[in-house]
């Protein structure tokens, strides 16, 4: 991978209303972390700083970076070391405090630390984790305060609700025969919202729970692909949150031509009616990483693996757009397998010792340092909805201890790969 002093030199003569012009930009620090050995995360922390997870072989790290809410490019940042190997697949902030989840081995972890010494550089940082036996987690959301986090975490197949005051965690599984399964989990003011697939009933689903009584689940929404013989493909779902009361999902389902699509639903809430839905005909299953709203624009970025190509993609959504439209796409070099927005009009992703930092003002993103082009979205009928006839208790728990450990904070180095304005 190529480290010009080009690019340096760049740094020291582009002017502040320069920066404010960049397009697109890559970073590396491949030299301080080492080779990848897995998937790694990154998540914005008060439009300031990227904060994420990266494995190698041998070691495992969180580290911060100040991205100057994607105006400057970053040179150095600060991590910190796991002893161990861990897999870690979503971060969380929630009252200065970083919560995350993921798997170490076939159990699953739940943990969180604050963020002022490793952003700030100094001293030792003390992580709080929690093993739940035999259940890999993939995404949380937290709340409560210091002296009662709570965290309520997801795999495809399982609910996990954590509780740090109670010294319990709760839990809830999904046994594959029954079709129903679990890919996302957001909070919404007081509430958790779960959302998913169920190939028995052929439909997403959404549940939803109080935070203050999060042990018993709603029964589900159930949104039906619109015209037979559509079907859910249980390749997963993903969701965000978006202004004014409304939920996007995406999913993927079989349609009446028997070509493979991607859907993206707007569910109002608290009705839960779906008010708009637009497909994209890709003809591959695909699995989702990250789905994020970009306030500028009001455009919805996915980033999702194609499991015949096994590239990644970046694709730009337009919700509530009643007509079919041509959508930008991003493919990257890179295997690039968590994304996040930055500011108002920025999204950056990356892929282990790699970030890249893309504005989503312009037409097919110009200047960008990946391939990008255009393809066209449709504008469908809504998907009918249908209520759920059952809700769920999350009745099974386990006491935990939680473990505590310290780990030192030490800095790292960041060159430029490739830096495009906005003139060039």
């Amino acid at each position: 991978m190529k480290k010009t002093i080009i690019f340096l030199s760049m740094l020291m003569v582009f002017s502040h209303s320069l920066w404010a012009q960049l397009h697109s930009y890559i970073e590396d620090a491949s030299d301080s972390l080492g080779i990848s050995a897995g998937g790694s995360v990154v998540r914005n922390y008060n439009d300031e700083y990227a904060i994420g997870f990266f494995r190698t072989a041998g070691v495992s790290y969180f580290y911060a970076v100040n991205t100057a809410s994607g105006i400057t490019p970053f040179t150095q940042g600060n991590k910190l070391t796991i002893n161990g190997i861990w897999d870690v697949k979503d971060i969380y902030f929630h009252n200065n405090e970083a919560f995350f989840c993921g798997s170490v081995g076939s159990n699953g972890i739940i943990g969180h630390f604050p963020v002022s010494n490793l952003i700030n550089g100094s001293g030792s940082v003390s992580v709080e984790t929690v093993m739940v036996t035999g259940k890999r987690l993939s995404r949380l959301v937290a709340y409560g305060s210091s002296s009662s986090y709570r965290v309520a975490a997801i795999d495809s197949t399982v609910i996990v609700l954590c509780d740090f005051a109670a010294l319990q965690y709760h839990f809830r599984d999904f046994p594959l025969v029954d079709g129903e399964l679990v890919y996302d989990v957001l909070m919404k003011e007081d509430s958790l919202l779960y959302v998913g697939t169920d190939t028995t009933y052929n439909c997403v689903t959404i549940r939803s729970s109080s935070c203050a009584n999060p042990l018993i689940l709603s029964a589900p929404w159930r949104y039906h692909p619109a015209l037979a013989p559509s079907r859910v493909i249980t390749t997963g779902s993903i969701a965000t949150l978006l202004p004014y009361d409304r939920l996007a999902v995406v999913h993927q389902i079989a349609n009446e031509q028997h070509n493979i699509e991607m859907d993206l639903l707007i569910i109002q809430l608290p009705d839960m009616q779906c008010i708009d839905r637009h497909a994209f005909v890709n003809q591959h299953r695909v699995h989702y990483h990250d789905l994020k709203y970009i306030p500028t624009t009001q455009r919805l970025t996915l980033l999702y693996t194609d499991f015949v190509q096994f590239d990644r993609y970046v694709l730009e959504w337009q919700p509530l757009l009643n007509n079919n439209y041509t959508a930008n796409v991003l493919q990257p070099v890179l295997r690039y397998n968590s994304m996040d927005c930055i500011g108002n009009l920025h999204f950056f992703m990356v892929s282990g010792f790699q970030w890249i930092l893309q504005n989503t003002l312009g037409v097919g993103w110009a200047n960008s340092c990946e391939t990008h082009w255009l393809a066209t979205v449709t504008h469908k009928p809504a998907h009918y909805k249908n209520p759920g006839n059952y809700s769920l208790n999350l009745t099974y728990y386990i006491n935990f201890t939680p473990v505590p450990f310290n780990t030192s904070v030490s800095p790292f180095k960041v060159t430029i790969d490739c830096l495009h304005s906005s003139n060039q």
